[in-house]
């Protein structure tokens, strides 16, 4: 699970898409929920442990499953987070080229 932390908006991002709060605190929970499964199953942070030295348990590969999620949303929410940018970027440049009237 790469460890992506979605950054903290300014003011200004606030302003305008204030979605990034949520989005800011969505990312934040699902660090600390990956962390606290690490605490208690050391190898989920660890891709190299051999398959033999897992803990079999159901709450294990439950917490794999947990953590492979999460991964898949953090993607998400970054994805979600550039096409923002993008928009605001392209607002932008089609602010900068309509004539003043």
């Amino acid at each position: 699970m790469s460890r992506l932390i979605v950054p903290l908006p300014t003011p200004e991002q606030i302003a305008e898409t204030p979605e990034r709060v949520a989005l800011h605190a969505l990312g934040q929970v699902l660090e600390l929920t990956f962390r606290t499964l690490v605490s208690i199953h050391p190898d989920l942070d660890h891709p190299e442990v051999p398959y033999w030295a897992i803990d079999p348990s159901g709450a294990r590969r439950a917490a794999h499953r947990l953590v492979m999620a999460a991964s898949r949303l953090e993607a998400r929410i970054q994805q979600y987070l550039a096409a923002l940018d993008l928009d605001r970027q392209t607002d932008a440049a089609r602010l900068e080229d309509d004539p003043p009237f």
